[in-house]
């Protein structure tokens, strides 16, 4: 069983309910799209690699996602592709405040913003 920190697919599936779904499981074996049936959604990487925003940005929109997390040893990156950005954020701080990153996150999903 994987562990159950806030940069693993299993945290995210225990913690909030989200299902994780590798996206190109034989090429990617580390890239989730994390579903909560269509709202909340983001793509994750759990293994950081630097692919650039393009492809980020590029995954998340054609998933209809608005959040691609990549998480390397001490930091997560949120890249933003409606807003054009990249946040990052110290594992170390998120881990007292999970609750409220997963809230910002939803607030900043795609299909929140439709609404």
């Amino acid at each position: 069983m994987e562990e159950r920190t806030i940069n693993s697919k299993d945290y995210w599936n225990h913690q909030f309910g989200l299902y994780p779904m590798l996206i190109q499981p034989k090429k990617f074996p580390n890239k989730y799209l994390m579903l909560n049936g269509g709202n909340k959604d983001f793509c994750l990487l759990t293994k950081y690699t630097d692919y650039g925003k393009d492809i980020f940005f590029s995954e998340s929109w054609s998933t209809n996602t608005k959040n691609f997390l990549v998480i390397n040893d001490n930091t997560i990156y949120v890249y933003n592709w409606i807003n054009n950005k990249i946040e990052d954020y110290a594992l170390e701080d998120l881990d007292k405040k999970q609750d409220r990153f997963y809230s910002y996150l939803s607030s900043q999903s795609y299909k929140h913003l439709m609404m």
